[in-house]
């Protein structure tokens, strides 16, 4: 009897982290610009951020930035983009449901701006959309425009 309960007690606790990470890819997934979504502008392979700051804060998030925000991601995944009007990088974060977003959102404009707005240096759009973060670097204002009109839907 120990060894049916034990057994599914291992199977309940695997559907619950099975479930849990597939929740946050199909989150993730949601806010994610799909092929075709972006008429005039390739996808390719390779981060071209405006700023390293943007770069630095997604790669780093969980080794830096997660102490001092008590917030872990559950998924991050970035998308490139490049066109006539350039090219830009668009990094997805995705953070608990019931995370602290303007506290998120506030602590990523700083440290990305590095002030209270967007600079010539550093142009980023950041917003987000419920509990995913969206940094949008990107030199070509109204291709950031279009991306975050497109995520925002």
């Amino acid at each position: 009897m120990k060894k049916i309960t034990l057994f599914i007690s291992s199977v309940l606790a695997f559907l619950l982290i099975l479930s849990t990470t597939s929740m946050a890819q199909i989150n993730l997934n949601r806010v994610i610009i799909q092929p075709g979504e972006t008429p005039g502008w390739g996808t390719p392979y390779g981060d071209y951020s405006v700023s390293i700051n943007s770069t630095v804060f997604f790669e780093n998030y969980d080794a830096i930035y997660v102490k001092q925000l008590g917030q872990k991601l559950l998924a991050k995944k970035y998308q490139s983009f490049a066109g006539s009007g350039g090219r830009g990088t668009v990094y997805y974060m995705e953070f608990a449901l019931n995370a602290d977003m303007n506290k998120i959102l506030s602590f990523a404009k700083k440290m990305i701006w590095e002030g209270s707005s967007p600079s010539q240096a550093h142009p980023e759009k950041i917003f987000n959309k419920e509990n995913v973060l969206v940094i949008v670097s990107c030199r070509n204002s109204s291709f950031a425009n279009q991306i975050e009109n497109l995520i925002r839907r």
